[in-house]
């Protein structure tokens, strides 16, 4: 599944996928 960061509410947790690296907005959440 995929979840969207929001402007500022903060990051969701979300699968690294390809869309991870098409958007540049992502942060890697360990």
């Amino acid at each position: 599944y995929l979840l969207i960061k929001t402007s500022d509410e903060g990051f969701s947790s979300f699968a690294p996928t390809v869309c991870d690296i098409l958007a540049d907005d992502w942060a890697i959440v360990e």
